[in-house]
């Protein structure tokens, strides 16, 4: 496997010209990818077995990506193309909420909550996949929480000194928590999110005026 993994960026649809693609296939194929990586993650997700599940050829998959680990981290990376869009103009814990409320939906039984644990079971073995990961699916939502809380800090809702890196992982650390390693005949706490914002806010607001 390549060490550069993680660091592939060309999208298929940036690929020589050729005959018309299919949005349709491309599609196929990546859905396939994707399920594949969540029930047996990398180790079962050959390209033969991607074309099975997709229902094309090998040559197919062949003519848009270039291998496993290229059609890896493109699958990875379609794992945020649904994300909402950050409201703008909203209150800050207002938009906090609604994104971390979004992340704990998108845990409860979501390809991403699926794929995420096979990841890190290769961090001795195939860290390449874990890293690719990390590149292409955690630090754009982190960097998501990121700019909110710079603009945050910008208009005085956060004081100035705010670490946006920490105050990111104390967001989004409870509820990935919560979602991992809470026994599996518990609840997440349906609060959970309202207590980790005004948990972050306390943490990091503006100084009182005196």
């Amino acid at each position: 496997m390549s060490r550069e993994l993680a660091h592939v960026s060309v999208r298929p649809d940036s690929r020589s010209p050729g005959r018309p693609r299919s949005a349709e296939v491309d599609r196929a194929i990546l859905d396939a990818t994707r399920n594949l990586l969540a029930d047996y993650g990398p180790a079962g997700m050959s390209i033969e077995a991607v074309a099975t599940r997709a229902g094309v050829g090998k040559a197919t998959i062949y003519r848009r990506w270039s291998g496993k680990d290229d059609l890896l981290v493109d699958a990875l990376r379609s794992l945020n193309d649904d994300l909402p869009p950050i409201p703008v103009g909203s209150p800050l814990r207002d938009t906090l909420l609604m994104m971390l409320k979004a992340l704990q939906h998108k845990g409860q039984g979501a390809l991403t909550s699926r794929i995420m644990p096979h990841l890190i079971g290769c961090r001795d073995s195939d860290p390449e996949y874990l890293e690719a990961y990390l590149d292409v699916v955690i630090e754009p939502r982190r960097e998501r929480y990121r700019t909110v809380l710079r603009d945050a800090v910008t208009r005085g809702e956060l004081a100035i000194d705010t670490d946006v890196d920490v105050a990111t992982t104390m967001l989004v650390g409870p509820l990935l928590y919560s979602e991992y390693v809470r026994r599996p005949s518990q609840q997440m706490r349906t609060d959970l999110a309202d207590q980790v914002v005004d948990a972050v806010l306390r943490a990091f607001g503006p100084a009182p005026r005196t």
